[in-house]
């Protein structure tokens, strides 16, 4: 961020991607998710962009998706929406079964912070 905004990058047009599924094994990006929060609050006031979006390591995360990558994307973006990311970059909105709206509680309809799945 530092270096950026040296260079004469605007503070609004600067946002954070932890890189989910970019060099990170399986349990590294449970991880990183557990820590988005800390994240979030680091490098405030940027954004964090999280696109998980159909990428592999969803299937062993998230096995109750069945293997459908839509909804595994759908349930970590929730999961990262809940930790404060303000970006979530997808394929597809809507999916066999639900959507990501859905998942993530737009309209008030998010899990309470100790339902949900951290891995």
């Amino acid at each position: 961020r530092a270096r950026a905004l040296a260079a004469g990058v605007a503070e609004e047009a600067l946002c954070l991607d932890p890189g989910f599924g970019f060099g990170l094994k399986g349990a590294d990006n449970a991880e990183v998710l557990r820590g988005l929060a800390d994240i979030v609050a680091g490098c405030a006031p940027c954004p964090v962009l999280v696109g998980p979006s159909r990428k592999h390591f969803l299937a062993a995360q998230y096995p109750e998706a069945g293997g459908d990558r839509d909804r595994a994307t759908a349930l970590f973006c929730a999961e990262a929406a809940a930790a404060g990311a303000r970006i979530l970059r997808v394929h597809a909105l809507a999916f066999r079964g639900g959507g990501l709206l859905e998942c993530i509680g737009v309209g008030g309809n998010a899990p309470p912070a100790n339902e949900r799945r951290t891995p």
